[in-house]
């Protein structure tokens, strides 16, 4: 199988002919930027229960450590007690008295993504069980997506309302054989493997911003250590990959144990790796699409009656340093979700999981600014013996950003790019059987889709332009983002057009889709195209 390093698209930037860098950053003009101020709390008491009836003087918000005036506290929706009865389990947890029925929750999503580079077949099998449970008391109106990721990001079903192609997805997914049981290559093409996964998931995160509602992220995958040496992470993670299969609990061998000095013995560790940053990584873009991940471990995190969830009170964790070294637990903690296992009864905990999170109080306030970058987040409840679960952090979805957003997500999908005003693209290269790395083309933008301001005997429009790339397989290059200005005669008729020339490299061996965006700056209208390459 071809090493997904060895096929990452990679564009390097040639200059621009008619392309000048802005020299001011310009405030938005024609259209209003406004900036969501808002952050979900779970509050639990000593028995792992959401706690009701808290008003806003119960509360205190902390914004970049300084604390910060609470607009509003938002309680959620009355629940209804549900007909459900869900199956009887060990953890009391997982079968609350009452459960509050899906009808209750606010406007919301739910993604589903299968994680098939670090997840076995047997566990997956239990997963896809507990996934259908879980899907099964969601509201009719709530939309569902589903999503499969090995090196590359993979579409089974856009958002839907119909159930039975939610199930089809599920179904698909559980015929699949999962890269893991197939493959195992060696330490280092792991490691990179892992991180271009990584990576592909932060891409999804981007792209789901372009939808505004909060959304609850759905995370079948085993444990993948964040930190450890390459050897000892190889062979932990075959041994899930491995015992999983066959439905038995396995761990990973954390750096230290006995079963990482038993690995370390096939080979000397080639170097230390670390997930960390992408974890933090992939927070920042969940924090930006108001994604709540709920991170499932059928196997490696997972203990006889328990889950390796780190947000229970007053009581020992499981699997501690396990949990602690887990990137997926890094992940689910940095957006206010929570690291869990199954029990027998397989989807009981991450339906009383969801269940608590649709029991979240809402807080809203106003920024310290009025950009998208990460503010800390720390939210205090004055009231003895509780715990507060909450996301570590906030962004907010400018103008700006939910231009970007949308750019992004026309990348995981399988129709052409449309925008709010059409693009035509010249390419002055071939597109296929290409010979050199050389690709140029020129872009046609419509002078009626963007704003041009009047500057003495001119016009200056003040534009992005917005480059990615699909390979064959799936997976998705990098974002580039480069500003220019153009200059326009006041007589240019507003039915005529102006060109925008770029010449890049791009490698000649490389196939897939090109997707090219022009972001008006003042106005973020965006235009898009795609170019079939190879």
């Amino acid at each position: 199988m071809k090493s997904p390093v060895a096929a990452a698209l990679a564009f390097l930037l040639a200059a621009p002919v008619q392309a000048q860098a802005p020299k001011t950053q310009r405030p938005v003009r024609g259209a209003v930027e406004s900036v969501a101020a808002e952050v979900d709390a779970l509050v639990l008491d000593r028995k792992n229960q959401p706690v009701a009836g808290l008003v806003k003087g119960d509360f205190k918000l902390f914004v970049n450590g300084t604390e910060t005036t609470i607009d509003y506290v938002e309680a959620a929706p009355v629940p209804v007690v549900s007909a459900r009865t869900p199956e009887s389990t060990s953890t009391p947890e997982a079968a609350p008295a009452h459960v509050p029925t899906a009808g209750a929750r606010r406007p919301h999503s739910t993604v589903l993504i299968f994680d098939d580079l670090h997840t076995g077949f047997g566990a997956r099998f239990k997963g896809i069980t507990g996934l259908r449970k879980h899907l099964a008391t969601l509201p009719e109106s709530e939309e569902v997506a589903v999503y499969s990721l090995n090196f590359s990001l993979r579409t089974l079903q856009p958002f839907t309302r119909d159930r039975a192609l939610v199930r089809r997805a599920l179904d698909a997914a559980g015929r699949t054989m999962p890269v893991s049981q197939i493959d195992f290559p060696t330490a280092d093409e792991y490691i990179n493997r892992s991180r271009q996964a990584l990576r592909s998931f932060a891409d999804l995160f981007r792209a789901l911003a372009s939808r505004s509602e909060p959304k609850t992220v759905v995370l079948l995958a085993g444990a993948l250590p964040a930190w450890g040496e390459a050897n000892a992470a190889l062979r932990g993670s075959v041994d899930i990959a491995r015992s999983s299969s066959f439905g038995s609990f396995a761990s990973f061998a954390p750096p230290g144990s006995s079963r990482a000095l038993v690995a370390a013995k096939v080979g000397p560790s080639k170097y230390a790796y670390s997930y960390v940053d992408n974890a933090r990584d992939m927070a920042n873009e969940a924090l930006l699409a108001r994604a709540t991940v709920i991170a499932l471990d059928p196997a490696g995190l997972e203990a006889p009656g328990e889950g390796a969830d780190s947000q229970k009170p007053n009581e020992a964790r499981v699997d501690s340093f396990a949990y602690l070294n887990d990137t997926f637990a890094l992940l689910a903690d940095d957006t206010g979700g929570a690291r869990v296992g199954f029990s027998n009864a397989d989807g009981d905990r991450l339906i009383a999981e969801s269940d608590r999170l649709n029991l979240r109080y809402r807080l809203g306030f106003t920024p310290p600014d009025s950009t998208s970058d990460r503010r800390d987040i720390r939210v205090e409840v004055l009231r003895p013996g509780v715990t507060v679960r909450v996301a570590s952090g906030q962004r907010s979805l400018t103008a700006e950003a939910a231009s970007r957003a949308r750019f992004a997500a026309f990348l995981l999908r399988s129709d052409p790019a449309r925008g709010d005003f059409p693009l035509t693209v010249e390419v002055k290269s071939p597109v296929a059987k290409r010979k050199s790395d050389a690709f140029t083309f020129d872009i046609l933008i419509p002078l009626s889709g963007v704003f041009a301001e009047s500057i003495v005997d001119m016009r200056r429009a003040h534009l992005e332009l917005l480059i990615a790339g699909v390979d064959a397989e799936g997976r998705v290059g990098d974002l580039m983002v480069l500003p220019f200005e153009v200059e326009i005669a006041k007589d240019a008729p507003a039915g005529g057009f102006f060109r925008h020339h770029g010449d890049f490299q791009l490698d000649r061996k490389w196939k897939g889709r090109l997707f090219l965006g022009v972001r008006d700056l003042s106005t973020n209208q965006l235009g898009a195209a795609t170019i079939p390459v190879g």
